[in-house]
């Protein structure tokens, strides 16, 4: 399992108070979340504040537009993912956003995870869209993705919709990564057939387990019905996190949240009791301990790829210590299938790489994770010169020869805490 980290895009008024986070914090989260090994970093999508968030705040909250943030982390950042969590895609235009999508993509060398959605709150659209009151969103999402796929798959893109329109459209540069995968927000059950016909990728954010179960089940139905294995279409599964010594202490801050604010008024007519089981039924709350047996009854109900994680507090000190301890103590429960690259695939993968490299007779090689290792006769490594590469089909273009002596390694989990890796030493030759 993949675990990414939620993002403080335009987290203010929804998770977070208002103010929470300035400008000059995000590339010192984003390098931390890298450092301790997380998979994405998680942003969400506003241009506008909601009824339920201006209720609980006297301030407006600060909505930082996530690709242009994503953008700015690019640079200061070498192999974590930036998940669009999700692009409110009735909302945008839709070439810009195409336009905006390809930039970001080759900036980050294809470390973008696009997630569309209609958007929580209807009342933002028809604000953001007067012109539009009454539209309906679900066909303006299906005609943005096949419209977005067109610009990205066709040098010469036309589109004749109902909502989106253009002729004769040529858009470049093309996304890094081709073809380009789309994931899909969904809940409601056609919205699901919708992922199982057409998805690169299913999101859900804070759905109880059981009823996740029981939409895997229809996504995978529909994938069947399209002629598609279901086991291709991955799910990315949004939480919110409340940590504490123990669960008392982990309700007690979660009561105290932006989070558990926004809920109260978002819902009135539902009592703190239920929506206290609302919240358990399709979250994380308690001590590490509580959260590793949560996540491992989500894992075995939902088969869940990738867990997205927004931790509850009031300050960016606040979450980079959940940060630390979620890595420190959670993560580890899972290096197993840490990446979603099992052991298995490691060990196979090395094969591949040694064969890749027959011309060349190697000292030693290793593959090593958190829980043991599997090493060949030879010299122990001396002095690495770690590559760092983050997948293991990225390695090196066949035919480059390694400078000899020297060590190259692969990983597939974090760099610094690396859940797998790959070492293959070349030795040294005396020229003298």
């Amino acid at each position: 399992m993949k675990f990414g980290i939620g993002f403080p895009t335009c987290r203010e008024g929804t998770a977070y108070p208002v103010p929470y986070v300035r400008p000059e914090d995000f590339s010192g989260i984003a390098q931390r979340a890298e450092e301790l090994g997380y998979y994405a970093l998680w942003g969400n999508d506003h241009l506008t504040t909601p009824a339920a968030i201006r209720a609980t705040q006297s301030a407006p909250p600060n909505f930082y537009e996530p690709l242009i943030t994503f953008a700015s982390l690019a640079a200061v950042t070498r192999r974590i993912r930036f998940m669009l969590g999700v692009v409110v895609l009735p909302e945008r235009e839709i070439i810009l956003l195409a336009k905006q999508l390809a930039t970001l993509d080759q900036l980050s060398r294809g470390r973008l995870l696009l997630g569309v959605g209609i958007g929580s709150y209807r009342e933002e659209f028809e604000a953001v869209h007067p012109e539009l009151k009454g539209a309906n969103r679900g066909r303006m999402m299906e005609e943005g993705i096949a419209a977005v796929r067109t610009l990205f798959s066709e040098r010469r893109a036309s589109f004749s919709g109902r909502y989106v329109n253009f002729e004769d459209v040529e858009l470049a540069p093309k996304p890094y990564q081709q073809p380009f995968p789309i994931l899909l927000n969904a809940h409601a059950d056609i919205a699901l057939e919708r992922v199982g016909a057409t998805g690169d990728g299913w999101i859900v954010a804070g759905l109880p387990v059981d009823r996740t179960a029981e939409a895997r089940h229809i996504v995978d139905a529909a994938a069947r019905n399209a002629g598609r294995d279901p086991g291709s279409i991955p799910l990315h599964y949004q939480v919110w996190l409340s940590f504490g010594t123990d669960r008392q202490s982990a309700f007690q801050k979660l009561q105290r949240s932006q989070h558990w604010r926004r809920t109260l008024a978002l819902r009135p007519d539902v009592g703190e009791e239920d929506q206290l089981e609302r919240f358990v039924a399709g979250n994380l709350v308690g001590s590490p301990e509580d959260v590793i047996q949560q996540i491992r009854s989500l894992q075995r109900q939902t088969r869940v790829d990738h867990l997205g994680v927004v931790m509850l507090g009031e300050t960016t000190r606040e979450l980079l210590e959940d940060m630390q301890l979620f890595a420190r103590e959670v993560i580890p429960a899972f290096a197993g299938i840490f990446g979603g690259i099992r052991l298995h695939r490691a060990r196979n993968a090395l094969v591949n790489l040694v064969a890749q490299f027959n011309a060349h007779v190697l000292d030693r090689f290793e593959i090593a994770n958190p829980v043991g290792a599997v090493t060949s006769p030879g010299h122990e490594v001396q002095a690495p010169i770690v590559c760092g590469e983050p997948d293991l089909d990225a390695v090196r273009t066949p035919g480059s020869t390694p400078d000899r002596g020297e060590v190259q390694e692969w990983f597939a989990g974090p760099p610094r805490w690396p859940a797998l890796r790959i070492s293959l030493v070349h030795p040294r030759v005396d020229t003298g």
